[in-house]
Order: C-alpha cells, then sequence, then structure tokens
C-alpha cells in the first residue's frame, strides 16, 4: 500500500510512538538501553515514513527526523542545554535518513 507522504510520515511517528511505549516499558529506564531505543526507533520511522509512500524520497525520512526530535522534545518538557539540543536533534535526523535510504536501496531491488 502506497499512501501520501504526510500519512506515511504521521505512520512513522506513530510506530515511533508506539516503538518507544513497548519497548520503554520491557527494557526500562537504563540510559544505554534508551539509546539503543531511540537508535533503532528512528531508523524504523525513518524507513516507514519513506517505504510508505507514494514516491520514494529521502526527504520524506528527514522530515520524519525532525518531527520525531521537536515531538520528543517538547514531550520531555525540558531541553536542556542548547547544544545537547542540536546534537541530539542532528543525530537523529541522521537516523532517520539512514531508514529512508534503506527503503530506497530495497525498493528498487
Amino acid at each position: 500500500m502506497k499512501f501520501h507522504p504526510v500519512v506515511s510520515i504521521i505512520f512513522g511517528l506513530i510506530v515511533f510512538l508506539i516503538f518507544s511505549i513497548i519497548f520503554g516499558f520491557v527494557v526500562g529506564t537504563t540510559s544505554s538501553a534508551i539509546g539503543i531505543l531511540y537508535f533503532v526507533g528512528f531508523l524504523v520511522a525513518g524507513f516507514i515514513a519513506t517505504f510508505l509512500a507514494k514516491e520514494k524520497k529521502v526527504r520524506y525520512g528527514i522530515y520524519e527526523g525532525i518531527f520525531i526530535t521537536i515531538f520528543t522534545h517538547f514531550i520531555s518538557g525540558s531541553i536542556g542545554s542548547f547544544s545537547t539540543f542540536i546534537l541530539g536533534s542532528v543525530i537523529g535526523i541522521l537516523l532517520a535518513s539512514i531508514g529512508a535510504i534503506l527503503a530506497t536501496k530495497i525498493d528498487k531491488n
């Protein structure tokens, strides 16, 4: 099934949230587990946002990364230091972009 890009980005966000909730309860709140959880969550969300879209463009994964970083920082309530916020945002966007690149490569095969 192929969807409009906005719908596929929303699906990616929903999958990220479900992924975070389910595995957050299973793994717990250790810092290394949360880091791995977000790493995999961003990859999967970027993959889904690109793979389910009508056109396979990496920019949908980038948009997904931007939306997830903004959403998670607003949900957490504290940004912390500005440099930590920027670093986390850049890493999240890059991870979602890698997931989008994987989706375009898989779709070509």
